[in-house]
């Protein structure tokens, strides 16, 4: 069941396409993804039959199973697509609607995970100076540098001239 699940999720990922987090005007934003809305009414569906089926410590394991293997799904997930200041923010909501899913299962382990994934979404929002301090706090200290640098080097001004400066300029701050 849980491979079948999996299937799932990686069936509606596949569906994102690379335009959705570059988009050129602010309409783009009050939208939820495809692969976002699908997978937030699987989550939906997976908690309520499980939950009919399933008691406390197995409800428990299944559920955190699955919210693991979402997780990790979107960890990659997101590390593979350029995103742009408004796209951030789209990306931003697909993970809130994940969240708020995990939220109501109340596996403190998930809440982590998908929390982390949340504060990952910053580092394609936050100004180029502010990067540093937000990757040395909360959850992303824990989070390994190759993961922190893959969702950076996806910002669509990682290469401009303005974010090499701010970067710079608070390196600087530092030394």
């Amino acid at each position: 069941l849980v491979t079948i699940i999996r299937n799932c999720f990686v069936n509606s990922l596949s569906k994102q396409t690379k335009k959705d987090f570059i988009p050129k005007t602010q309409d783009m934003i009050d939208q939820d993804t495809l692969p976002a809305t699908e997978t937030v009414n699987l989550l939906n569906i997976i908690y309520s039959q499980s939950s009919e089926s399933l008691k406390t410590k197995n409800l428990n394991n299944f559920l955190t199973k699955v919210g693991s293997i979402l997780y990790d799904l979107l960890l990659s997930h997101y590390s593979k697509f350029s995103v742009n200041s408004m796209g951030g923010i789209i990306v931003t909501k697909d993970i809130i609607g994940y969240l708020n899913v995990i939220e109501v299962w109340n596996i403190p382990s998930l809440l982590d995970k998908f929390s982390t994934l949340r504060e990952l979404a910053n580092l394609f929002t936050v100004k180029p100076d502010l990067l540093e301090s937000l990757t040395a706090e909360g959850h992303l200290t824990d989070v390994d540098s190759s993961i922190i640098n893959a969702y950076i080097a996806n910002r669509q001004d990682f290469a401009s001239d303005g974010f090499i400066t701010a970067v710079k300029n608070n390196i600087k701050q530092y030394t």
